[in-house]
This record gives C-alpha cells, structure tokens and sequence, in this order.
C-alpha cells in the first residue's frame, strides 16, 4: 500500500477515551496464523512485523500489476499509543529474516541508501569495480526519525525513498566531488522495504500539510 500500513491507528471510543482498532480473526491465516499461535499473541505488532518480513523475503519475485508493476515488499508503518509495546514490530520482523538479509535501523541522506541497497567491491586505491545489487529492509522503532533528517536543509532523503518505492529502473547516485571513488553511480535493480513505528502524537508533529498536500510523506 503506497500510503503506508497504519495498523492500529488511535481512535476515540464512545466516552471520549482512545481505543483500539481490532486485529481482526481474518487477518490471521498461514504463516501469520503460526507465528501469532507460536508467540502466543495476534496483535498488530505481531502482525506487521510479520507481514514486513513476508514482503522483504519476497521482493521483486511477488509481482502484480495495478497502475504499475507492484511487488511483495512494503513499506509498513504501525501507530500505536506509548506503552502498546510498539518494538515487537521490529523484533518479530528482524527474527523472521533470513541470515545475511541486509538489515538498517537509520538512514541520514538519501545518497546514503546507495550502500545499503548494494554492495560495493572495489580496489586498493578505493575505485568501484562492481556494485552488486541487495535486498535491504530499514527497521526503524521511531519512524519520524526519517522525517527529521529530511528536514535538514537541502535533504532529498524523503524524494528518494518516494522514488525507490517498487522502483523499476536503475537508480543512481551522482555527486561531482566523489568521482575517484565513482561519481556517477547506479544500482540496478533497487529493492527496499520499511518496518517502523510511530505514535499519532509524533506522526501529527512531524508530518506537516504540505508533505501531505505534495504526496512527499512516507509510505
């Protein structure tokens, strides 16, 4: 889902006090059934994390069309009040990937994503001799941290994590000052999911109308 998956949204009860949405029966068949009996708990946290995971396994081999090519990873964000036990989003999610799956809990720039998206050989002068394109996941337990470092002057953190959404052409990373170690760099086939957190405190905090209104917030 492009604008994100808010599972456990606040609302208000009928005598004024927050409630919960329910975690539905339904929700809960194959895999996710096993894991919430194995945990012993079928809650939204459970839940997306483990639907997080799900997609980041999958990526680009789970493919449907819609108005363009969508594919199995998400970018999955859970708002819950304080002390709903937010951070076994991100265990359940961390524990369900496989060994070696590259796994960041913060990005601070968008260039920065070039290294998590691949990895980067290169020679003993510090050229690029390959880029190899990986799957890569950022878990992150408060997900307005992304918004922050947006928010610094000349940011394009929150265009490129757009942009890389499903993404299907190369994508590429060009810097003037950078052209010994490669300036004009490209990976080319980039695969990213997001697991976060958040509360609807923040989330009204940090998100401004006009990330709204110019379709700039995060998934």
């Amino acid at each position: 889902m492009r604008a994100g998956a808010i599972l456990a949204q606040e609302r208000e009860g009928e005598d004024g006090s927050l409630a919960l949405f329910p975690c539905d029966d339904i929700l809960w068949q194959g895999m996710f059934a096993q894991i919430g009996d194995r945990l012993k708990k079928r809650s939204w946290e459970v839940w997306l994390g483990t639907l997080c995971a799900l997609g980041a396994v999958a990526h680009k081999n789970l493919h449907w069309h819609y108005y363009r090519p969508l594919f199995g990873m998400v970018y999955g964000l859970l708002i819950s009040p304080t002390g709903q036990g937010k951070g076994i989003v991100a265990d359940v999610c961390d524990a369900l990937l496989p060994e070696g799956y590259t796994k960041r809990d913060s990005v601070q720039s968008g260039p920065a994503l070039f290294p998590i998206l691949a990895k980067i050989e290169r020679n003993e002068k510090g050229k690029i001799l390959k880029i190899i394109p990986r799957q890569a996941i950022l878990i992150i337990e408060e997900w307005t941290a992304l918004l922050k470092a947006s928010k610094i002057e000349f940011s394009n953190l929150q265009e490129i994590l757009n942009n890389l959404f499903h993404h299907t052409r190369p994508w590429n990373v060009s810097r003037s000052d950078t052209e010994k170690s490669g300036g004009d760099r490209e990976v080319a086939n980039p695969t990213l999911s997001i697991c976060a957190t958040t509360t609807a405190s923040l989330l009204h905090e940090q998100v401004s109308e006009k990330m709204i209104r110019s379709g700039n917030k995060q998934k």
